[in-house]
């Protein structure tokens, strides 16, 4: 799912508006993104990386439990749905950033 975000071969309708929160899942995910600049901020002025490590695992794992309770791609809502895809394609960016920022690459699947 996310490698085809990621090479946006799922289409967003920019018409449609982006939702709040659908459930606590996505809240996480959201609060998770939200901690990204402070994140980087410490990393660089305290010199460890490590800080961007771990923003990986939590948002990692925020995004794995929001993607097993929440219909993505298949949801009949199509606000919702775009709102999801768009939520996903923001972590696929944060993702990318983090990973480069540490001078890795990602694997392109697990």
């Amino acid at each position: 799912m996310l490698a085809k975000v990621a090479q946006n071969a799922i289409e967003v309708d920019e018409q449609l508006p982006i939702l709040p929160a659908s459930d606590k899942s996505a809240t996480d995910v959201m609060l998770s993104l939200s901690k990204w600049g402070e994140i980087v901020q410490a990393a660089y002025e305290e010199q460890a990386p490590h800080k961007i490590c771990q923003f990986i695992y939590e948002l990692s794992d925020a995004y794995n439990k929001f993607y097993h309770e929440n219909k993505i791609v298949a949801n009949e809502d199509a606000a919702l749905r775009n709102s999801h895809i768009c939520l996903s394609k923001l972590v696929v960016n944060v993702l990318e950033t983090a990973v480069d920022l540490l001078g890795l690459e990602a694997p392109e699947r697990m």
